[in-house]
């Protein structure tokens, strides 16, 4: 359905916003995105990670978001991909020219995506405020933050 949308609002003369499609995010077996009731496609090594994102590539997705969110920072808990999981992730959808997005809930989480090489971040971490030296890292390594601030305020 997003590929879909992104196509009708691209089409010529469309008064449509422009859309980017993420498409399922990675995500372990029990972690964040397998709680809706659907099936939803998981990874568990870093090795599945190149299939995992080619498949997403195929469906549309025209960025990747990964899931590294064990959901404690909201009082919930869920399973999350491992640091080697989620650098494999990066560096798979880089190997395909796509934006490496990662789902965070925590500073130290957010860190260790940027510093695995993610290209921004989904959401801003709620437990704490971020501090200059997480905004320094974000500089140098040319990495944004889409705060979704509606989230962070449970």
């Amino acid at each position: 359905m997003g590929a879909a949308l992104r196509n009708s609002a691209a089409a010529p003369g469309s008064t449509l916003a422009e859309l980017r499609f993420g498409g399922y995010g990675v995500t372990t077996p029990g972690g964040h995105c397998t709680e809706f009731g659907s099936a939803v496609p998981t990874l568990t090594q870093p090795s599945e990670a190149q299939a995992f994102v080619d498949a997403r590539i195929v469906e549309g997705s025209d960025y990747i978001k990964i899931i590294y969110d064990d959901g404690h920072a909201y009082g919930i808990d869920f399973k999350t991909i491992s640091k080697e999981t989620l650098a494999a992730a990066v560096e798979a959808a880089h190997q395909r020219a796509k934006l490496a997005i990662v789902h965070i809930g925590t500073l130290q989480d957010a860190r260790g995506a940027i510093e695995a090489g993610a290209d921004g971040l989904a959401h801003l971490f709620v437990d704490r405020n971020p501090d200059p030296d997480f905004v320094s890292l974000l500089a140098s390594r040319g990495a944004f933050v889409m705060p979704t601030l509606s989230v962070c305020e449970w």
